[in-house]
């Protein structure tokens, strides 16, 4: 397949085919921090079918990609959502290495 790329709203997202045996319909998966779709579908699935699904889907991938995710780096002390609920990491310089979900906002994990 030639398609390669698709424009929402001024960026362009690279698209990503995956041929799955058991996939029955095409599905999407917007990553908006690679600028990527990732679309699943059935072995032979044509071109056209694709396009069509993209722009029918049009409406949702704006909705998706308007979106923010943040890129939240795993450093000490930093909070991160985790199952939408906020959560402080607390990095532990031990010998055992596991981590403890320690407090309901805080996960003690080994450095």
């Amino acid at each position: 397949m030639s398609l390669n790329s698709f424009a929402i709203q001024d960026l362009n997202y690279e698209i990503r085919m995956r041929f799955d045996r058991r996939s029955k319909h095409i599905k999407l998966r917007l990553d908006p921090l690679n600028n990527t779709i990732v679309a699943t579908m059935p072995p032979g699935t044509p071109e056209w079918s694709l396009i069509n699904f993209l722009n029918e889907s049009r409406p949702w991938l704006i909705k998706r990609s308007q979106e923010k995710v943040d890129n939240v780096p795993f450093a000490d002390k930093s909070v991160i959502p985790i199952f939408g609920q906020p959560c402080t990491l607390n990095y532990i310089y031990s010998d055992h290495p596991r981590v403890i979900r320690g407090k309901k906002d805080h996960i003690n994990m080994p450095a």
